[in-house]
């Protein structure tokens, strides 16, 4: 089945604490929480104290950094009232112990239209630019890349990805970075695995990537 609560609010905090389970056992106990998005329709999923965002910071085989987790999510009503939760947008950053973003993974559900850039134009508030066309999910960084000669960062481009979930984020963090907490489970492994099922078959109904969360 998919995440469904009776509210908005209900399908959403069934969500965040299914993530705070999985992250207190594999990677921080710093806690997601969730919050209506002022004049939209989506609540954001995003680690926070005291109701302010903050970063998980870890440990790690190349010294202190730190992931910001975030999603913003809607919902649709199903035939029996229920709101079941969907995924709009996800943001995930690593940062370097500077603060400097080294690599994030973005999704955006759907593509900019030309209509609403005409709408938002000169509004002082924002800087808007025609829209792009970039794949709805990719990845970036703080990455030089050697392209016939010429060098690009990362940060310029959008690297296609298929859906990143958060499992996947978590057991990079782990295994390549050697992310350190000394509460993770040993079977972390199998809490990542049994999470990305749920996910893949109760959550979503799909065999692998297709879902989105």
């Amino acid at each position: 089945m998919a995440i469904t609560g009776r509210s908005f609010e209900d399908a959403a905090r069934k969500f965040t604490d299914h993530l705070n389970g999985v992250l207190c056992k594999t990677l921080t106990q710093t806690r997601l929480q969730a919050v209506p998005v002022k004049g939209t329709p989506c609540v954001n999923i995003g680690f926070r104290q005291a109701g302010h965002p903050e970063e998980a910071c870890f440990n790690s085989d190349y010294g202190w950094l730190s992931l910001s987790l975030t999603q913003n999510c809607d919902s649709i009503i199903d035939k029996d009232g229920k709101h079941e939760l969907r995924t709009v947008a996800y943001w995930y950053y690593l940062y370097g112990g500077n603060g400097t973003s080294l690599m994030r993974w973005e999704f955006k559900r759907l593509y900019p239209t030309r209509a609403g850039w005409e709408k938002n134009q000169g509004k002082p508030e924002k800087d808007w630019v025609e829209p792009k066309y970039y794949a709805r999910h990719h990845v970036q960084g703080d990455l030089p890349l050697e392209l016939n000669g010429q060098t690009v960062s990362l940060n310029n481009l959008h690297a296609p990805t298929g859906y990143v979930p958060i499992e996947d984020i978590v057991r990079f963090c782990i295994e390549d970075l050697g992310a350190k907490f000394k509460d993770r489970q040993d079977n972390w492994h199998g809490t990542l695995l049994d999470s990305y099922r749920l996910f893949c078959q109760d959550f979503t109904h799909t065999e692998g990537w297709d879902g989105e969360r």
